[in-house]
C-alpha cells in the first residue's frame, strides 16, 4: 500500500512544474590590457608621501596592508579582486583619520580599479563576488526607519481597503495574525529571534492560497512586511557594529556555491545560491552583481510546444442540431424546422508576444417551412450554407475577441402554395400566389441569408465571449491568482503562435529563487506535443506545494493524514491515494529505530544479528513529519536520472523528536512503451539538512553514526517494499476524443527534463 503511494508521490514530484533576456546592467569583460592600475599606484604614492615615515605612516601603511596592495597592483589584470577589497574595507572603515582627502583620493581610485578588475572576472563568479565586497554600504538606522514605515503605511493603506474597522476588516485581522504583526510598526520595536518567527507566521498567512489575497492591497502589504523581514536582523545589527565582514562573507559563500553549481549543480546548490542571492538582493548594494548572476542564473525554465496538428485537433465542436425556425419576410409569417451541421476550425496566426488564431465555423442548415401570407400557406425547403470568422488573442493580459464576419448563401425551393379558408377562387388565388413568389424569390433569399448571418454572428460572438470568459476565469482562479498570492508570478512568460503551432516559456522563480543556468536542449523534429522542465522550475514550485506541509499517522490501521495549506490537487491525491504519505512515515520509523540502536550500542547492548544481516524493521509507531517550510523537496535531473531530496524538517515519533534529516532517492527515468517508469538505482542516502555529499566532506561524528544506522534501516525498508518502491510507473497521457498520447522522447539531460509524444492516428 505505502509503494503504490509512493508512486503517485514521485510522480506528483516530477510532474509538479507542469501545473502552471535580462539588461547589461555590469561592465561587459575589460581585456587585460584596458585595466590601468596607475591611478591607485599615484594615489597610494601620494598618502605615502602625506604620511611621511616614522611610527605612525608603519602603522597606517599595517593598517591598509599597502604592501600586499602594491604586489597585486603590479599584477595588473591578473590582481587578486580579495586582496583589493581587503583595502577598500580598510579605507571604509571608522578609524579617525580616513575621512581625510589623501585617504579618500585612495578610496576612490581602488574603488574603479576593483570594478574593472572585478568586470574582466566575468564568468569566475568566486572572484566576482569578492571583487564586489567593496561596494557594500552600511545600512543605516535612517535607511532601516524607512523600510519599516513603508510597512506601517503599506499595512494602514491594507486596513483602509478592508474598510477600517468593519467586521471583515476584523475577520481578516484575525486571519493574518495582525497582533503579531502590528507591534513591529513602532519605531523602537524590538528585532529578536522570537519576533522574527512571528513575522514569519504572518508572511506564511499573507501568502497562503486564500482567495483575496491577490489584489494589489493585500500583495503590496505582504511585499512591504518581507522586505522589513529580509533587512530587520542587519538593521538591528548594523547600529551596534560593523556588519562589513558578514556582508563580505556572505558574497563570498555566494560565489563558492556559484562555482560549486556550475561545475557539479546538486539540490543543494541551486538551493544555497537562492538563498543566499535573496538576502543580497534585499540589501541592495551589489545590484550590478546581482543582475549579473540572474542573467546567468534565470533562464526560462519552462517551455512547451504545440504543433498545428494537435491544436486542429482539439476543437471538438461539430455541430449537429435541430431547432426552430420563426421569421417575417416580404410580410410572410414562416414557421418550421431546420436541421443544422457545422464543424470548428482553428487558423494559427503568427504573433511574437501572444497566441492568436482565426476560429472558422463552417455550417450547412436544411429546412423545411410553412410561410403564411394573406389567404395562402407556402410549403419551402431550403439549404443555407454559412461561413463565419472570429480572430482571438490569448496572453497573461488578455483574453480577447474580434467581432465575428460572417458570409450566408441561401436557396430555397417551393413545394407547393395552398389555398386557405375554402376553396372559393382557389385556383386564381393560387396562381398569382405563384407569380408573386417567384418574382420575389431571389429577393426574400436575400432576406433571409442577411437574418440568418445576423443570427451567426450574434450567437458566434456571445459564444466566444462565454468561452474566453470561461478560460480566463480558469486561467486566473487555478494559476494565475494562487502564484500572485503566493509572490510566484513569473516575470517574464511568453506565449508565440505561428502556423507551425504554438508554444509557451517562462522564468518561474521568486527574488530568492534561481531558473535554468542553460538553453533548454532541442527537441525532436515532427511532435506534436513537447514539454521541457528545467529542475529549478520543480524546485521552486514546490515549496508553495508542500511548504510546511504535515503527514501523520495515529494507528497502523488508520489511514495517514496530510494538513497544511497544500493544492488541492495534492489534497485529492492523499485522499483517493493515502499511501501518499505512508511512505514518508518509513522516516520517522527509521529514524526512532535508529536513535534506539545507537542507544543500546552506547549502553553496551550491541544488535545480536550477523554484520550482513538486514536490520529489524521497526514496529509501528504513531508518528508525524514536518516538512522543511523553505525547501521541503528538492530534484535534480540528469544523466538520464532523477535524484530526489525529501527535507524534513521535524520527525516526531512516540516521544522522540529529531530536527532536518533528509532522504535522498535516486531514479532513472525510463520508457516503456507509452509508459514512463522510475527505477530506484543505488542506495537510500540519509544527510543532515544542508550537508552537500558532493562538495561537503565532513559530519561531526553524532550525525555520522546516526547516519549509519539511519541509511541501514531506510535500505531494509526500502529492499522489503515499506518505503521508496522500486518502480514507479507513470500512466500514459490520455486526451478525450483525441486517444493516448504516443511517447516519443524522454530525455533527461543537464538539468533537463525532455518529453516529447506525437498524436495517435486520427479516427474516420
Amino acid at each position: 500500500m505505502r509503494a503504490r503511494l509512493w508512486n503517485t508521490a514521485a510522480a506528483g514530484v516530477l510532474w509538479a512544474g507542469t501545473l502552471l533576456g535580462g539588461s547589461t546592467a555590469h561592465a561587459q569583460a575589460l581585456p587585460v590590457a584596458t585595466l590601468n592600475p596607475a591611478p591607485v599606484t599615484a594615489a597610494l604614492d601620494e598618502l605615502d608621501v602625506w604620511l611621511g615615515s616614522g611610527e605612525n605612516s608603519a602603522r597606517w601603511q599595517a593598517y591598509l596592508k599597502a604592501d600586499q596592495l602594491r604586489a597585486e597592483l603590479a599584477k595588473g589584470g591578473e590582481a587578486d579582486p580579495l586582496v583589493l577589497n581587503q583595502t577598500l574595507t580598510r579605507l571604509a572603515g571608522k578609524a579617525n583619520g580616513l575621512q581625510l582627502e589623501p585617504f579618500q583620493k585612495l578610496r576612490k581610485a581602488l574603488v574603479v580599479y576593483a570594478n574593472e578588475v572585478g568586470a574582466s572576472y566575468q564568468g569566475d563568479f568566486a572572484k566576482l563576488a569578492a571583487a564586489d565586497v567593496g561596494n557594500y554600504k552600511p545600512l543605516t538606522p535612517e535607511e532601516f526607519a524607512a523600510i519599516r514605515a513603508n510597512m506601517r503605511d503599506k499595512a494602514q493603506a491594507l486596513v483602509a481597503a478592508m474598510g477600517g474597522n468593519s467586521q471583515l476588516a476584523q475577520n481578516w485581522k484575525k486571519f493574518l495574525l495582525w497582533d503579531q504583526l502590528a507591534p513591529n510598526f513602532a519605531d523602537d520595536a524590538e528585532v529578536s529571534r522570537g519576533t522574527l518567527l512571528q513575522l514569519d507566521e504572518v508572511l506564511s498567512r499573507f501568502r497562503a492560497n486564500q482567495p483575496g489575497l491577490e489584489l494589489p492591497a493585500f500583495t503590496d502589504a505582504a511585499r512591504a512586511i518581507a522586505k522589513y523581514r529580509a533587512l530587520a536582523s542587519w538593521g538591528a545589527a548594523s547600529q551596534s557594529r560593523d556588519l562589513r565582514g558578514e556582508y563580505e562573507r556572505l558574497l563570498n559563500s555566494l560565489g563558492t556555491e556559484l562555482q560549486r553549481h556550475l561545475e557539479r549543480p546538486t539540490t543543494e546548490t541551486g538551493w544555497k545560491v537562492g538563498r543566499i542571492l535573496g538576502v543580497i538582493d534585499n540589501l541592495g548594494h551589489s545590484s550590478d552583481f546581482v543582475q549579473l548572476v540572474r542573467e546567468r542564473f534565470a533562464q526560462k525554465n519552462i517551455s512547451a510546444q504545440f504543433s498545428v496538428n494537435f491544436v486542429d485537433r482539439m476543437p471538438n465542436r461539430n455541430l449537429d442540431q435541430v431547432r426552430p425556425v420563426r421569421d417575417c419576410i416580404l410580410g410572410t409569417s414562416i414557421f418550421g424546422t431546420a436541421h443544422t451541421l457545422g464543424s470548428v476550425r482553428y487558423d494559427l496566426q503568427p504573433a511574437d508576444d501572444k497566441i492568436e488564431l482565426v476560429v472558422h465555423l463552417d455550417g450547412l442548415a436544411h429546412s423545411q417551412t410553412r410561410g403564411y401570407n394573406g389567404p395562402v400557406v407556402i410549403n419551402s425547403q431550403g439549404q443555407t450554407t454559412y461561413t463565419a470568422n472570429k480572430r482571438i488573442s490569448i496572453s497573461d493580459e488578455i483574453f480577447e475577441a474580434d467581432p465575428a464576419v460572417a458570409n450566408v448563401d441561401t436557396r430555397t425551393h417551393i413545394n407547393s402554395i395552398q389555398k386557405t379558408g375554402g376553396q372559393f377562387a382557389a385556383g386564381l388565388i393560387t396562381k398569382v400566389a405563384w407569380k408573386r413568389a417567384s418574382q420575389s424569390k431571389a429577393q426574400a433569399e436575400r432576406i433571409s441569408a442577411e437574418h440568418t448571418r445576423q443570427n451567426v454572428i450574434k450567437e458566434f460572438n456571445e459564444r466566444v465571449a462565454k468561452d474566453l470568459g470561461d478560460a480566463r476565469l480558469r486561467y486566473q482562479q487555478k494559476i494565475r491568482d494562487p502564484l500572485v498570492r503566493r509572490d510566484m508570478f513569473p516575470d517574464t512568460t511568453r506565449l508565440t503562435s505561428s502556423p507551425e503551432g504554438v508554444a509557451a516559456d517562462s522564468t518561474f522563480a521568486a527574488r530568492n529563487q534561481i531558473a535554468a543556468d542553460s538553453p533548454r536542449p532541442p527537441v525532436k523534429p515532427g511532435q506534436d506535443l513537447s514539454l521541457q522542465i528545467h529542475e529549478s522550475a520543480v524546485n521552486n514550485y514546490l515549496p508553495i506545494a508542500l511548504a510546511s506541509a504535515r503527514i501523520s499517522q495515529e494507528t497502523a490501521e488508520q489511514q495517514p493524514i496530510l494538513n497544511g495549506n497544500v493544492p488541492n490537487w495534492i489534497k485529492v491525491l492523499s485522499v483517493k491515494k493515502p499511501e501518499l504519505a505512508a511512505a514518508v512515515a518509513t522516516g520517522a520509523a527509521v529514524v526512532d529505530s535508529a536513535s534506539k540502536t545507537l542507544d543500546q550500542v552506547v549502553e553496551g547492548q550491541a544488535d545480536e544479528r550477523g554484520p550482513n544481516d538486514p536490520p529489524a524493521l521497526p514496529p509501528f509507531k504513531p508518528y508525524s513529519i514536518t516538512l522543511n517550510s523553505e525547501a521541503p523537496v528538492g530534484v535534480r535531473f540528469d544523466d538520464g536520472k532523477v535524484v530526489i531530496r525529501v527535507r524534513a524538517s521535524k520527525l516526531v515519533s512516540d516521544d522522540m523528536e529529531y530536527s532536518n534529516w533528509d532522504f535522498i532517492i535516486t531514479y532513472a527515468i525510463t520508457q516503456d512503451g507509452d509508459r514512463i517508469v522510475l527505477k530506484r538505482v543505488g542506495d537510500i542516502e540519509v544527510f543532515p539538512t544542508g550537508f552537500d555529499p558532493a562538495w561537503d566532506k565532513q559530519m561531526t561524528a553524532q550525525q555520522s553514526g546516526f547516519r549509519s544506522t539511519l541509511a541501514k534501516n531506510m535500505n531494509a525498508r526500502a529492499n522489503a517494499g515499506e518505503s521508496f518502491p522500486a518502480e514507479i510507473p507513470i500512466d500514459p497521457i490520455r486526451i478525450t476524443n483525441v486517444g493516448t498520447l504516443l511517447l516519443d522522447q524522454l530525455e533527461v539531460q543537464d538539468g533537463w527534463l525532455t518529453v516529447g509524444w506525437i498524436l495517435p492516428p486520427a479516427g474516420p
